[in-house]
């Protein structure tokens, strides 16, 4: 009778175990421990922008925030930042950062117009991130000849969120922001960020154009 006593007591403490919910994943949370301010002092000052980890200390971000010749003290995160690989048609660069701070998955399933998404990213060049709510409006959208094609959201983003990463309500990328203003936001979509990342080997870094926040 003792034993099949504490035996009983034994499976019910597994039940309990075995039922305790999961600690809900804060999608905010998530991807603001993934992104880092990058900066760079300039001739005319400091200017800054953003970037997010894909992998092991490598961070995307855009090809405009890469130092120009004239530039120097180029950081994120605070830490020494090294241009792995550029791409200016697609406005794309792959950083290596001394810091390993989780990474964000690219979601699969592509963006639909509509769709409510979130940006984030240092604007202002401030020292804490911004979050701005973002409706998809138009996709693989070129906006005049020189610019790839990609996804134009509403309203809009500031200067200094540029390489953010912008998610959906799980945290998933989905894009990122390279340009915009007050009324639209612009940036390339997750198929092109894939073949930049897997497939691309990058243009070499030549550092002929000046950094913009």
């Amino acid at each position: 009778m003792k034993r099949l006593l504490i035996l009983a007591l034994l499976f019910l403490a597994g039940c309990t175990h075995q039922f305790n919910p999961p600690t809900p994943v804060d999608p905010l949370a998530q991807v603001t421990a993934s992104t880092l301010r990058i900066s760079v002092q300039t001739l005319m000052g400091e200017g800054a922008c953003t970037a997010f980890a894909v992998g092991p200390r490598t961070y995307l971000t855009a090809d405009h925030c890469t130092p120009g010749a004239a530039d120097w003290d180029y950081t994120a995160g605070g830490q020494k930042a090294f241009v792995l690989k550029a791409d200016p048609k697609t406005d794309l660069a792959l950083l290596l950062v001394g810091l390993d701070h989780p990474r964000l998955t690219l979601r699969e399933e592509p963006l639909t117009k509509g769709e409510q998404v979130r940006a984030l990213g240092y604007a202002y060049g401030f020292t804490l991130p911004v979050v701005l709510p973002l409706a998809v409006q138009l996709l693989e959208y070129t906006l005049e000849e020189s610019i790839y094609p990609g996804t134009v959201y509403t309203p809009g983003v500031i200067g200094g969120m540029s390489g953010g990463p912008i998610f959906d309500g799980q945290g998933q990328v989905v894009g990122i922001v390279q340009r915009g203003g007050a009324l639209l936001g612009y940036g390339v979509s997750n198929k092109t960020i894939r073949d930049f990342l897997y497939y691309h080997t990058g243009v070499n870094h030549t550092s002929t154009h000046k950094f913009v926040s």
